[in-house]
């Protein structure tokens, strides 16, 4: 199945959200339409996906929105990044965060503050905040994500959205940028639309 569609549509709603929100660390325009255009199987065939900036995403830096962090293109896809492409997603780009993870307000970050869709003077909630911003407006409807003290679960609540934090140890932490890890765990936000 070729996914020009709905990829085309995430992009579109980027250029239409970004401004205000700024959930975007970066966005791989060019690579997102280019996988489009390949037949993709599995459930989540040509589903456009976001990955929170503490995830390998292959050719493209992780900083953790971080600027101390020099942005050196990753070798390779951290673990759930493969693992959601061999399914069909398609990564469109990286989410801004509150910086390193280390914080509750997404106001801290390299990229600049994300804002709350619903009324741009409140925060997104963190450190997943632009992850939250990107399946609440509808960009996405899934995105990957961290959360260690609640970073996927706040963002979700503040945003509207879905945020699920697995039971510890059960979803591979490859290639995700570590704060605490005896108490990292990639998680998900997800949304639900009519």
């Amino acid at each position: 199945m070729r996914a020009t569609r709905p990829v085309d549509a995430a992009l579109d709603r980027i250029d239409a959200w970004q401004g205000p929100t700024n959930a975007f660390s970066q966005v791989f325009a060019d690579e997102a339409r280019a996988d489009a255009e390949l037949d993709r199987e599995g459930p989540l065939a040509g589903v456009p996906i976001a990955v929170k900036d503490l995830f390998d995403v292959r050719g493209h830096p992780t900083t953790g929105c971080c600027a101390a962090i020099p942005p050196m293109p990753a070798g390779r896809d951290a673990t759930l990044v493969t693992r959601l492409r061999d399914e069909g997603a398609i990564v469109i780009g990286k989410t801004n965060q509150h910086e390193l993870a280390a914080g509750v307000t997404n106001l801290e970050s390299s990229c600049g503050p994300t804002r709350n869709p619903w009324d741009l003077q409140r925060i997104t909630g963190g450190s997943s905040g632009g992850s939250a911003v990107a399946v609440a407006t509808g960009i996405v409807p899934i995105s990957l994500v961290s959360d260690t003290g609640g970073s996927a679960r706040s963002p979700a609540a503040y945003c509207g959205a879905w945020g699920l934090k697995p039971p510890q140890g059960r979803v591979a932490p490859e290639g995700m940028m570590s704060l605490a890890p005896e108490m990292d765990c990639p998680g998900l936000l997800a949304g639900s639309f009519d």
